[in-house]
């Protein structure tokens, strides 16, 4: 395993720092066409995070633009294709940045929860409680899916007579879960992660925030075909604004983030045109 000691923040350079988290071990395997890369540490990373690995994980997949593949049996996390240690780290900096920092104070005691379409984080350290600042990656979509399968597998479950305990945060539901008897007087075993259920909210004052959002951070389950249509085109501008267009187009993996948010809003075969007239407006590439 790896010897070396990161800040859970990176961009923290005090040496006291206390949140702390191993270096990235990845092997690659094979070669073509079947290589893939290792996550060695995964399920050590992610417990220096408290969150699951399946996670992380597909983060990595997300944003490499890469199938993976996860074994939880035999704590095996897989990116197809070769990525080496020092871009896997960087991409889980930006993982950590989205969905475990808390977007007030940047601490990384965090439990995330679902609520309706959303992911809210409530944060040990500062009390915040509130939206996630990442609903708007593939991730998150991903991650309120995987919650709903889960409420109704726990629905089918708890008609057997079992039920299924959760980790302390939000990605206990697919990955990890664990499953203990309840016994018929009501007593329930105690069970490994003595964590938090996952919630649901009626409150009025999230709903009103909720109805405050930007078309970028309002969900596309919520949105109109317009509003999705401008929000990917809103997305676009950023990209064409800031010049960061130019230097995706030069890596796959970059420009399969267009192709990801693209089929995020639904909008998969609009998008060549989109992307086009809003980078050559007058017929020609920008210089």
């Amino acid at each position: 395993m790896s010897k070396k000691q990161y800040n859970v923040n990176r961009e923290v350079n005090d040496p006291f720092y206390r949140y702390k988290m191993p270096g990235i071990v990845a092997k690659v395997e094979g070669q073509g066409n079947g290589i893939k890369t290792v996550i060695v540490n995964m399920v050590d990373i992610a417990r220096a995070l408290n969150r699951e690995p399946v996670f992380p994980t597909k983060f990595f997949g997300m944003e490499l633009g890469a199938q993976t593949q996860i074994d939880e049996k035999n704590d095996r996390f897989i990116v197809n294709g070769s990525h080496d240690e020092a871009k896997l780290q960087d991409i889980l900096d930006v993982y950590i940045k989205k969905f475990v920092l808390c977007s007030k104070c940047e601490n990384p005691e965090t439990t995330l929860t679902v609520k309706r379409d959303d992911i809210i984080e409530c944060c040990k350290a500062c009390g915040h409680k509130g939206r996630i600042r990442s609903m708007a990656h593939s991730l998150s979509n991903f991650i309120v899916r995987q919650h709903k399968n889960k409420k109704i597998a726990d629905g089918k479950n708890k008609k057997k007579g079992e039920a299924k305990s959760t980790t302390k945060d939000i990605y206990a539901g697919e990955a990890t879960e664990v499953v203990t008897s309840t016994k018929v007087n009501g007593k329930a075993a105690k069970d490994e992660w003595d964590g938090e259920e996952w919630a649901e909210s009626e409150s009025e004052d999230e709903a009103d925030q909720l109805s405050k959002l930007s078309l970028l951070e309002m969900k596309p389950s919520i949105m109109s075909s317009a509003q999705k249509g401008e929000a990917f085109e809103m997305y676009i501008d950023q990209l064409v604004n800031d010049g960061s267009i130019l230097e995706m187009m030069k890596a796959k993996e970059k420009i399969m983030q267009i192709v990801l948010k693209a089929e995020y809003y639904g909008l998969k075969q609009k998008a060549c045109f989109v992307f086009f007239e809003k980078l050559m407006p007058n017929g020609e590439l920008p210089i």
